[in-house]
């Protein structure tokens, strides 16, 4: 049976907000950081935008950034035609979508996040979609 040492981390949800949609997804650290090596930068541009491919001197945060945007693609129940991994921008704990995908959480915003799982050299990523909740 495998066992790992616990790994305690909190999903926080901001006050007055419940969670409606979410994502979840395993982000492999060493084989994205070759997948990104092998194709000489060009996977980095049709993944991630100006600001984000600054992150990926990091391969841990590059990982990050890859497993929250395919949360979101899980949350949003698939990407959607004419959708791009480039209209998902995540800033922080927080996700915008622009282009074909601008509209498809609307009124919902989404927040995300990601913690490395000890000494296995993966990601653990999240993204949630949040509405208010009615008094």
């Amino acid at each position: 049976m495998w066992q790992s040492e616990p790994t305690d981390f909190a999903i926080d949800v901001p006050p007055g907000r419940r969670v409606c949609a979410a994502g979840v997804d395993l982000c492999d650290v060493g084989k994205l950081g070759r997948a990104v090596a092998r194709t000489g930068g060009g996977l980095a541009r049709r993944v991630f935008d100006d600001r984000e491919r600054g992150a990926c001197a990091d391969p841990t945060a590059t990982a990050f950034l890859f497993g929250v945007k395919e949360s979101v693609i899980k949350l949003l129940g698939g990407l959607p035609a004419g959708g791009a991994f480039r209209d998902i921008h995540v800033d922080d704990c927080r996700v915008t979508l622009t282009g074909r995908l601008a509209g498809c959480a609307e009124g919902h915003p989404i927040f995300a996040g990601g913690t490395p799982l000890p000494d296995a050299g993966i990601v653990l990523c999240w993204a949630l979609a949040t509405e208010e909740v009615a008094c």
